[in-house]
């Protein structure tokens, strides 16, 4: 009974482990400057997850400008900016714990 209780612990560390490495940001879609709102082709990320988005026009992450929380993969994911995006987005996928699983940095075309 001890080895089966086990097994299904490292089967689920193992699962967790597997979900939070393959955490990704997919493709935005953005491509004007004083837009609102982000469009992400899809996220992949483990529940309890979070995206932020911050302000990147210095080279540097600035201001938070919008996040989503997760709860696994989602497609067609859009995102509220607080104000229109001036410039460059960074974008900041954090895991339950808080640990950075990826960043995006998202151009923005200033024409």
């Amino acid at each position: 009974m001890t080895s089966i209780k086990s097994f299904a612990l490292i089967a689920a560390a193992a699962t967790a482990f597997a979900t939070a490495s393959n955490a990704t940001i997919f493709d935005f879609d953005i491509e004007q400057e004083n837009v609102e709102v982000v469009t992400l082709d899809g996220v992949s990320a483990p529940a309890g997850s979070q995206l932020v988005i911050y302000d990147y026009r210095l080279g540097t992450q600035g201001e938070e400008k919008g996040s989503v929380d997760l709860a696994g993969s989602r497609v067609n994911l859009r995102v509220q900016l607080d104000g229109r995006a001036q410039g460059d987005l960074l974008a900041v996928l954090t895991g339950p714990s808080g640990e950075v699983l990826d960043t995006h940095f998202i151009e923005v075309d200033d024409n």
